[in-house]
């Protein structure tokens, strides 16, 4: 049966990935760390070309929108600011695949899905619009943090229901 996720249960959901004491690879909490902070999408974390340092900032440019991104050396795992300041991979050489892998083996739920899409570890950006909206109760905060320009684009990471339908298949 089909159930709609609260802003509350998608976040322990996440929580729990990102604690998960049975992770294959050690790295992989850091990468499930550096997503639920940042709310970077799925391959950021991963491309250290698109980072650079400034001053005390770690600056990405994102993939879709080459909007700048800055972030305190608190709010990133030790795994990505020691790969940004050595330009190397972070996250032991996992790649991607694997990381994706290893989130759907660990979470609890799945698939979930957002609208008539697989969410997989995008809920980790929904869950930071959301958390960043619920503190704030302001668009523009929302807008400000993850760079972008348009309204309609932060509402629908706030507001898109995540389902978790076990029947559902992509």
């Amino acid at each position: 049966m089909p159930k709609q996720l609260t802003n509350t249960e998608l976040n322990e959901l996440l929580l729990n990935v990102t604690n998960h004491s049975l992770h294959l690879f050690t790295e992989t909490k850091y990468y499930f760390q550096d997503l639920y902070f940042t709310g970077c999408r799925s391959t950021e974390p991963l491309t250290i070309s698109k980072w650079k340092i400034i001053g005390d900032k770690y600056v990405l440019k994102t993939h879709k929108t080459e909007a700048e991104r800055s972030f305190t050396k608190s709010q990133l795992s030790r795994s990505l600011t020691y790969a940004i300041e050595n330009s190397i991979n972070p996250y032991s050489w996992l790649t991607f695949d694997q990381l994706t892998a290893e989130f759907r083996r660990v979470i609890k739920l799945a698939p979930i899905w957002a609208g008539d899409r697989p969410a997989d570890t995008y809920l980790f950006r929904y869950n930071r619009a959301r958390q960043l909206f619920e503190q704030s109760n302001n668009l523009l905060v929302v807008m400000d943090f993850f760079g972008w320009h348009s309204p309609s684009v932060a509402s629908k990471y706030i507001t898109t229901p995540l389902v978790y339908d076990p029947f559902r298949r992509k």
